[in-house]
């Protein structure tokens, strides 16, 4: 294939498989929060009405408990009153043990509630980075392998390696994937870095840029440590104090992938014009989704 087909490819693929995982989290997080109504409205439902006021009671008493309300749902998420015998919970008042069954599927849906999006969310977010890197690992594929002239200057191989391949196009080929994935598995300032020295491309007239870069980092505290600040994150995104637990909701996944289709736009029409290759119209399905 030609220079501008290698791109169209990598383009089209990537910010398609951006776009479905869009549609995606939208779709699930909607599910979510129905079900978590349905589940809060089966909890109301399930309570008999001789318990009612003591269940209340305690729901009042819990949401005002601090610490001892923490101490509770701690004990509750570890486990379920029913498999504790007769035990009671206290406050400053006694409760009590038959409302705990009840007790616990209140604990439980109120859990999904906030458990299921931190999975989506984390999980989309993960995502999101990975389909970036894997776009700018063809789409860098595609330039070295069309324009060998950009191998050159650090692209070296034996005799050996040579005389592997079966023909001039599989060594080239070889040669660019190498390359590529060196200049990829640097973090993302080195990534820029690259782009700039290498082919004039600055990042800094990107305004959108600072958003891809934070999440790129927040990818890597959410996979390596439980999505709480660490040293690194704080060293790299300005006014971020060490131990605090990233937030991730619908609307920052929804700007991510768009600043991600923002951002192949601008990199693939800096290097239509560099190496002289055709663009086809609205082939970015972040930035031209088809009609829902």
């Amino acid at each position: 294939m030609s220079l501008h087909e290698d791109v169209r490819k990598a383009v089209t693929g990537h910010t398609s498989e951006l776009y479905f995982l869009l549609e995606f989290v939208r779709d699930v997080d909607k599910y979510i929060t129905a079900q978590g109504e349905e589940r809060m409205s089966d909890f109301v439902h399930s309570v008999p009405h001789n318990l009612i006021d003591e269940v209340k009671q305690f729901l009042s008493d819990f949401f005002e408990g601090g610490d001892e309300a923490g101490r509770v749902l701690k004990e509750l998420v570890k486990e379920p009153p029913s498999k504790r015998g007769k035990e009671r919970i206290v406050f400053e008042r006694e409760y009590s043990s038959e409302i705990g069954e009840y007790i616990w599927r209140f604990v439980l849906a109120m859990l999904m509630r906030v458990r299921y999006p931190e999975f989506l969310y984390s999980t989309a977010l993960t995502h999101s980075i990975a389909v970036f890197e894997s776009f700018l690992r063809d789409f860098l594929i595609a330039i070295f392998s069309n324009r060998p002239d950009t191998l050159k200057s650090e692209s070296s191989a034996t005799y050996e390696d040579i005389l592997s391949f079966g023909s001039m196009k599989e060594l080239i080929r070889h040669l660019a994937t190498t390359r590529a994935e060196k200049v990829i598995k640097e973090n993302i300032d080195k990534v820029a870095d690259k782009l700039r020295e290498d082919f004039n491309f600055d990042v800094s007239r990107f305004k959108q840029f600072n958003i891809l870069r934070e999440a790129s980092y927040r990818r890597n505290v959410v996979v390596h440590n439980g999505g709480i600040t660490d040293k690194d994150y704080c060293n790299k995104i300005p006014d971020v104090r060490i131990g605090v637990t990233l937030s991730t909701d619908f609307q920052y996944i929804e700007t991510l992938t768009i600043v991600i289709g923002q951002f192949i736009e601008r990199l693939d029409k800096h290097f239509a014009r560099r190496m002289h290759y055709m663009r086809h119209p609205k082939q970015n399905s972040i930035l031209h989704p088809p009609p829902r």
